[in-house]
């Protein structure tokens, strides 16, 4: 990824802005990926399935970067990507808060 972001890091890890910034940014993947003529029922049944690839990952990365204040390697991504978003949430948010608070840690040093 190239944005650098320089700016400081929060004083502690914005695990409620972060599940916000991720889940607008399910929010917008699973539009994108609405058929045509679908209307929003409340029911997910007939809900068009969003593969979650290491591709749209990305971008979910670049979401969590503006409110983090630092670029996350694309390495926190599970290769091959997840299947539900579930399971990206969980895979991801210990890896980005490992990656953060040792940027606390080197900041503060």
């Amino acid at each position: 990824m190239t944005n650098n972001v320089t700016e400081a890091l929060p004083a502690e890890f914005p695990e409620d802005d972060v599940n916000a910034a991720l889940e607008r940014w399910w929010d917008e993947e699973k539009t994108d990926a609405a058929l045509p003529g679908d209307k929003g029922s409340g029911a997910d049944i007939m809900q068009p399935a969003v593969e979650i690839d290491s591709h749209r990952a990305v971008r979910a990365l670049v979401s969590l970067e503006e409110i983090l204040k630092f670029e996350i390697p694309e390495t926190v991504i599970k290769e091959g990507g997840y299947e539900t978003f579930e399971e990206m949430k969980e895979h991801l948010l210990p890896g980005v808060r490992a990656i953060f608070d040792k940027k606390r840690k080197k900041e503060h040093a």
